[in-house]
């Protein structure tokens, strides 16, 4: 794994702004974007990355939800792919705007009731369904 570039953080809340999201500076290097009164995305600038087996990142970059599932990212590009191999790229910018227009959901596995992991998926470019193993249920929300 190769260290992310760091996320322009001033940009990011200037799309929030212009797409009607509520993020807050929550210091230098943490963007944190309310979705909803329980859904967080933040843009994480200049993380120390450790590896296993490999060499420790300093000045990293991630986004991730800011809770206890696991989903993050390092990268600047999204793609989405739907069963049929057909994909969608998105850049990190994209995916606040498509947040905002409904483009981009918010998918949710659950687990005998309890949270396991939160990621996003594009509306018309997901695989999510295949991957489903006894009780476990997905649901999927649109931020408005």
């Amino acid at each position: 794994m190769r260290k992310s570039m760091p996320y322009d953080l001033d940009l990011v809340r200037e799309q929030c702004k212009e797409v009607g999201l509520n993020s807050e500076l929550m210091d230098s290097d943490t963007l944190v974007i309310r979705l909803a009164d329980d859904v967080t995305l933040r843009f994480i600038n200049n993380v120390t990355t450790h590896q296993l087996d490999g060499p420790t990142m300093d000045d990293d970059a991630l986004i991730d939800f800011g809770d206890d599932t696991p989903w993050h990212t390092h990268g600047h590009e999204f793609e989405f792919a739907d069963p049929r191999g057909h994909y969608i790229s998105k850049d990190y910018l994209d995916l606040v705007a498509g947040i905002a227009s409904g483009e981009i959901l918010i998918a949710e596995l659950w687990n005998k009731g309890n949270l396991k992991e939160r990621w996003p998926i594009h509306k018309d470019y997901n695989d999510e369904f295949d991957y489903l193993e006894k009780d476990d249920e997905i649901r999927v929300r649109r931020i408005f």
